[in-house]
C-alpha cells in the first residue's frame, strides 16, 4: 500500500519516485509484459528465420543464379576444320580460335562449346581436349561491359584456363578491344 500511495504522490507532485533498497523488480502473475517486448522477440524469430533460408538458398542455388545475358540452356556448339593452312572458327556469341599457318600438321574439328553463362563473359570449352599445337592459337571471348563493376577496366579481365582433364588452372593474361568488346589470350593447347 505505502508503495501505492507514493507512486500515486509522484503522479501528483511531479517528483521522482524512488524504489526503496529491499524491493524487487518481480513481475506478477497480474502484471502485463509490455507489447514492445513481444515486437522485438517476433522481430528477431523473423530475423533469424530469414537469415537462415537465404544462407540455405544461397548454398545451394548460387552456382544457377543467371546474373544477366542469355539463359545457359543446352550448351552452343561451334565447330570447324582447319588444316596446316590455319584458320578461324567463331560462334555466334562472337568467340573465336584463330589459328595461324603451320599450327597444326594435319586437319583437325575445332569446336568452341558456350557452357554457361557468365557475369563478365560467358564460359567455352574448347575441343579437342588436350590437344597441343606446334604455334600459340589465339582465343578471342566477348565481355560484357555491364558486368563489369564501377571501378573495373577491361583491361582487368584474365581467363582462368583448365588445359587437361586433372582440372591445372592458370590465369592467362588478356589483351583487351574496348570498341570490339572482345578480350583475346594465345594457348598452345587445349
Amino acid at each position: 500500500m505505502e508503495d501505492n500511495q507514493q507512486s500515486q504522490a509522484w503522479q501528483s507532485t511531479g517528483e521522482p519516485y524512488e524504489m526503496p533498497h529491499d524491493a524487487k523488480a518481480d513481475f506478477s502473475e497480474n502484471d502485463e509484459v509490455p507489447v514492445y517486448y513481444y515486437c522485438i522477440g517476433w522481430f528477431l524469430l523473423i530475423a533469424i528465420i530469414a537469415g537462415i533460408a537465404f544462407g540455405a538458398w544461397w548454398f545451394f542455388l548460387k552456382d544457377k543464379i543467371d546474373l544477366g545475358g542469355e539463359g545457359d540452356g543446352e550448351p552452343t556448339v561451334e565447330e570447324g576444320m582447319i588444316g596446316p593452312e590455319g584458320g578461324s572458327v567463331t560462334d555466334a556469341s562472337g568467340a573465336s580460335v584463330t589459328v595461324p599457318e603451320g599450327a597444326l600438321e594435319r586437319s583437325v574439328k575445332i569446336e568452341i562449346v558456350k557452357v554457361a553463362t557468365g557475369r563478365v563473359t560467358d564460359d567455352y570449352h574448347l575441343k579437342p581436349d588436350g590437344f597441343e599445337f606446334k604455334r600459340p592459337v589465339t582465343v578471342s571471348i566477348p565481355f560484357k561491359v555491364s558486368g563489369l563493376d564501377y571501378y573495373e577496366q577491361p583491361e582487368d579481365i584474365y581467363l582462368l584456363y583448365r588445359y587437361n582433364r586433372y582440372g591445372n588452372e592458370s590465369e592467362v593474361i588478356t589483351r583487351a578491344d574496348r570498341s570490339k568488346r572482345m578480350v583475346s589470350t594465345q594457348v598452345s593447347r587445349f
